[in-house]
């Protein structure tokens, strides 16, 4: 229901060279289904995704998850905003 199309984050991942792509994109995938966000990948908002991101920390599905997974998940997270500024400013 919530699994956006985030393969264009994913190749923008790839072209930085990041390792981890897949997981990445898997990683903000299990936040954006925590969070039921309809039409993620139509946020370019970077207000709105940092709130987002605020939000799912205070959830508490995502808080019974192990320090290292939040802190891996919120690592992606902050990644894919870096993505969306990064396309907004290419606009």
């Amino acid at each position: 229901m919530y699994m956006e199309n985030l393969q264009p984050f994913e190749n923008w991942l790839k072209a930085k060279e990041y390792k981890t792509a897949s997981q990445y994109a898997s990683y903000v995938r299990t936040i954006v289904s925590i969070l039921m966000i309809p039409n993620f990948d139509k946020i370019t908002s970077i207000v709105i995704l940092k709130k987002l991101l605020n939000d799912v920390q205070k959830n508490r599905a995502f808080a019974a998850r192990t320090p290292h997974d939040k802190s891996s998940h919120v690592s992606a997270f902050n990644t894919y905003i870096d993505f969306i500024d990064d396309k907004n400013q290419k606009k």
